[in-house]
């Protein structure tokens, strides 16, 4: 089963300088790659969107992208997976929040897990 994990990648909102920033961020990826590897382990293939463009968003070249829009395409991969992993501290992150929303607009709440024993092998 493909598995995608919704969590936070930013602490937007928050009001840190970059160096503060970059070690929050780091924070959060370790933990969807924690998590990932779980899943993993449990037999299924887990889709991390913490790792797919991480850090473009500190290019310069990358900088005209809207924050909507990465959201927007990490959607389009969430759309291809059988479901879904909650993060904790999901809900505070309006990113988060719009996956989620949108998965259960499509799928409601069939194939949304927030604890890995509910995955199941």
């Amino acid at each position: 089963m493909l598995v995608y994990i919704i969590g936070r990648y930013t602490p937007h909102g928050f009001n840190v300088k970059e160096k503060t920033y970059k070690k929050i961020q780091d924070k959060y990826i370790k933990k969807a790659n924690d998590i990932g590897k779980e899943i993993f382990l449990m037999g299924h293939e887990p889709v991390i969107p913490h790792n797919m463009w991480s850090r473009w968003e500190h290019d310069e070249k990358m900088s005209r992208i809207k924050h909507s829009e990465w959201i927007d395409m990490t959607i389009k991969i969430m759309f291809k997976c059988d479901a879904v992993f909650l993060m904790p501290g999901w809900e505070t992150a309006p990113g988060c929040k719009k996956e989620v929303d949108m998965w259960i607009d499509c799928h409601g709440v069939k194939m949304l897990f927030e604890k890995l024993e509910d995955i199941k092998g």
